[in-house]
């Protein structure tokens, strides 16, 4: 737009009105501003803001020239209507435009700034301006209007926080000032101004201005100069633009300046760390192609390429790091560690958003450079204990990906290896996952592998899996045609099939089935002397098991046996009130089920001195009468073996001794004075049972019963017979 047009009209063509009909309405609309002016109140900002509101109707229908302001307001108060206008939000729409508007005018009007002087007559330059406001909230749209009207660059005023004018024009790109400044002898460091404000070309830099960073260091910038730890390539390459580091290297080469390419900021990263971070392509490969060190590592331990690994994304990028460093003959170094002791091959595999393309690429390298059994972290964890932790389906393609590697490149590797803290990872990676287990054991994993705690795969898969698993992993062995230690103990002897009986949701007929079938001894007890059977009573639901389990047993002709030994079956401080003398027991009732000639037949007595050393008091209670002692529940399996009792009292010990007959062998049970007491009548039915809760026993009650009844002597049927006990024996 011409002068002379913008003269003619504030708001461009289509003005028809003669130059006697503008003059009329200049002068009308100069009153008016006069008329309004004389209401403000110029120590409110508020009434300040409103009077902006009120001019900018009066702006908007402005025709011709414009007028003198000065003729209207002072100096100052220009200054504070400037100042509100540079203030104004952009969540105020109305003030925001009538700002931009009121600064276009001022602009348009001609008016131009002067600065106060001092006695000497030189200019005040400690002044916040209209255009530190403005840049200090970024409205560029309103700093190259005020720098029409700011237009000294013999003067650089500065405010409270060491802000200038030659920075508001790095901020906002605009050279043309930029340059104004440095003709007047600027310094373009800005040296010894502020200690919180960035530095020209840091600025520059900052808001991504190719031009201003040109222009600034054709002209002496400091490329090095550190500010707050970060130098101008720091800041260059955490910046969006991917050309911002080139473009700064190239111009210090024009104007001889050399660049710190590995310069480390506050927390020991180097430029390529912070390029890498934010996936920069095209400035990692101008700063490598510039002697940037690919193995330099910050204060944390992390390498360029943990950086890489870290993030989880971009192929591309660590593709070209290896390339490109090929070519500049650079090794990279990839089993280095971090100082939480991860390699970056590590945080590749534990990044939930990993990508394959990134483990193939890290283990083709380190394939390529003989490392592929490198470590992963300072535990000793191998990159294939990490992939085998990894539970989903996609994830058992890192194993393959592992295992074909290693046959391309013919290297070594330890497939059976145990980590630091000796745990095999492969026996989860067998025991989690269908596909993960396949790929290991056609690579010659040993299913029998066994971890720290002596579980193997089998133990794993019993423990925490479905049968749907427990199916495939006997199929997938039964194809590869190996072998598995069906009865494999781990450290406290227990047997998968005793894992078996304490899940839940493996436990299934037919899951049994499958262990038993294929040989696994269901009679076997572990280092506590408890067996499957045990184990099955223990389970707090009334599911009916333990007929099921016999029933299999019959179906498949096994014998089971129950061996007793050392019958203790709850760890040290749990408690829990499972004697069947004082609620109703969904194993006591089974075994009534079984009835008596079945019971004799399934059971075997052994080493009843070890019962009577530790069952003296689990089976009756201190009472005047016989038929009182018995608990409901040991009366039940009398009434159902026809066993005999008979009552002694031993006058040393001062307590009652009963002898139980059973066929050829009576032992006897002694009852403490502190032993429980019942309350009440038995009930007549064995499924109810309502006594007074005992101590918590030592003990398994459950086990007791199944003690109690297995013997292999047929039982005589008697009838149980009471007799009173006088006051003088108590």
């Amino acid at each position: 737009m011409s002068d002379e047009k913008s003269d003619s009209s504030f708001h461009g063509e289509g003005n028809d009105l003669d130059s006697e009909h503008v003059d009329y309405f200049n002068q009308e609309n100069v009153v008016t501003l006069r008329s309004m002016r004389e209401k403000v109140n110029w120590d409110i900002e508020e009434s300040l803001q409103e009077f902006l509101d009120q001019l900018d109707s009066v702006i908007s229908d402005w025709k011709g020239p414009l007028s003198n302001l000065r003729e209207i307001f002072t100096r100052e108060e220009i200054d504070r209507l400037l100042m509100v206008s540079a203030t104004s939000e952009y969540t105020d729409l109305q003030a925001y435009g009538a700002g931009k508007r009121f600064v276009e005018f001022v602009a348009r009007s001609g008016y131009k700034d002067e600065p106060k002087v001092d006695e000497d007559g030189k200019p005040l330059l400690q002044r916040t301006t209209p255009l530190h406001n403005a840049t200090r909230r970024l409205r560029f749209d309103l700093v190259r209007g005020l720098f029409d009207i700011y237009k000294r660059f013999d003067v650089n005023y500065t405010d409270h926080d060491g802000l200038t004018h030659f920075h508001a024009a790095c901020v906002s790109g605009h050279v043309a000032v930029i340059e104004k400044f440095l003709e007047f002898g600027q310094d373009p460091d800005c040296l010894n101004v502020s200690l919180i404000v960035d530095p020209p070309l840091h600025l520059a830099l900052r808001f991504s201005h190719r031009k201003a960073t040109h222009s600034l260091l054709k002209n002496g910038a400091d490329p090095n100069l550190v500010f707050q730890g970060y130098t101008s390539l720091h800041v260059a390459c955490n910046k969006r633009r991917d050309d911002l580091a080139e473009l700064l290297l190239n111009i210090a080469k024009e104007v001889d300046q050399v660049v710190q390419i590995d310069a480390l900021d506050k927390k020991g990263r180097t430029p390529l760390h912070w390029a890498l971070l934010n996936g920069k392509k095209q400035t990692t490969e101008a700063l490598l192609r510039d002697d940037a060190n690919p193995n330099l590592a910050d204060a944390e331990g992390l390498t360029p390429l943990h950086y890489i690994c870290r993030k989880g994304k971009g192929h591309n990028l660590l593709e070209m790091f290896f390339k490109i460093n090929e070519e500049l003959n650079k090794p990279v170094q990839i089993e280095v560690e971090d100082k939480k002791g991860r390699t970056p091959l590590h945080y590749a595999l534990r990044n939930c958003g990993c990508k394959k393309q990134i483990v193939q690429l890290l283990l083709r390298y380190a394939a390529k450079n003989s490392h592929l059994n490198l470590d992963c972290n300072q535990g000793g964890s191998t990159p294939l204990h990490i992939i085998c932790l990894k539970t989903n389906d996609d994830d058992a393609d890192l194993a393959k990906i592992f295992f074909e590697i290693n046959d391309e490149f013919n290297q070594p590797w330890q497939v059976n290896a145990v980590d630091e803290i000796d745990r095999a990872a492969q026996v989860w990676g067998l025991s989690s996952n269908v596909k993960m287990a396949e790929v290991l054991l056609r690579n010659g994993v040993d299913p029998n592998l066994a971890d720290a705690a002596g579980c193997t795969p089998l133990h794993q898969i019993c423990k925490f899996q479905s049968q749907v698993m427990a199916e495939q992993f006997f199929e997938i062995i039964d194809e590869i045609q190996l072998t598995v230690e069906i009865d494999a103990r781990d450290n406290e002897g227990n047997t998968p099939l005793h894992f078996l009986m304490q899940n839940h949701y493996l436990l299934t007929k037919e899951t049994i089935e499958l262990l038993l079938k294929r040989g696994v001894d269901p009679n076997s007890a572990n280092a506590k002397g408890l067996t499957p059977l045990h184990l099955i009573c223990q389970r707090e639901i009334d599911d009916g098991f333990v007929e099921k389990f016999f029933k299999i047993c019959d179906d498949i002709q096994l014998t089971l046996f129950q061996k007793l030994g050392n019958l203790r079956s709850y760890k040290s401080g749990f408690r829990r009130n499972l004697d069947t003398s004082t609620y109703p027991d969904s194993f006591l009732l089974n075994i009534l089920r079984l009835g008596h000639d079945h019971h004799t037949q399934i059971y075997t007595y052994k080493s009843m001195q070890s019962f009577i050393a530790e069952r003296k008091n689990l089976l009756f209670t201190r009472s005047p009468t016989v038929s009182a002692a018995i608990t409901p529940a040991a009366r039940a399996v009398l009434s159902c073996t026809g066993a005999r009792v008979r009552y002694i009292w031993n006058s040393v010990e001062r307590r009652a001794v009963y002898s139980l007959e059973l066929g050829n062998f009576a032992f006897k049970a002694f009852v403490r004075a502190s032993s429980c007491t019942t309350r009440g009548r038995a009930p007549e039915s064995a499924k109810s049972f309502c006594c007074t809760p005992p101590p918590p026993p030592r003990h398994s009650a459950k086990a007791d019963f199944l003690a109690f009844i297995s013997y292999r002597q047929p039982i005589r049927i008697c009838e149980v017979k009471s007799k009173q006990i006088s006051s003088s024996q108590q």
